[in-house]
């Protein structure tokens, strides 16, 4: 039943549950401090940090540890230059969810639409420019106005 199971809150090996080890796991494999060029790093949380969603324990857990992780981050490289920042992007067209779920989530963001990939892209090369030199630590949220409705 556990290897099978995507929904079931009793199993540990739910997909759920190791969509939030894959969270966290890539963050900490993905900052690449080698080349000293680079000086932001960006990471990718979620609009739902903020509330408390049903049956989604594992994975808000998952993306508040990945904002803890971007905090830390920017503590310990800031002394480096280094600025580390997330992103909580509100629902974005990538072809993961089919239209009529798409419309239906769409309807609750104020501004009655879902991001293009390249609009979340254009926002993580503005936060990584230097005209945003003094952010660090902070989660920029990205979602059409969705985190301003409780």
């Amino acid at each position: 039943h556990a290897d099978t199971c995507t929904q079931c809150a009793r199993c540990p090996l739910s997909a759920r549950d190791q969509s939030s080890r894959s969270n966290l796991a890539h963050s900490q494999t993905s900052p690449r401090y080698d080349r000293p060029k680079v000086r932001a790093y960006c990471e990718y949380g979620f609009r739902g940090r903020r509330k408390a969603l049903p049956k989604l324990a594992a994975y808000g857990a998952a993306k508040a540890g990945l904002i803890h992780f971007t905090r830390t981050l920017a503590a310990e490289y800031a002394d480096a230059g280094i600025r580390c920042v997330a992103i909580a992007p509100g629902p974005v067209h990538t072809g993961l969810v089919d239209k009529f779920t798409m419309a239906m989530i769409v309807r609750s963001v104020p501004l009655k639409r879902a991001a293009l990939p390249a609009e979340i892209a254009d926002f993580v090369r503005y936060i990584a420019s230097n005209a945003v030199n003094l952010a660090t630590g902070s989660v920029f949220t990205v979602d059409g106005g969705l985190s301003i409705r409780s």
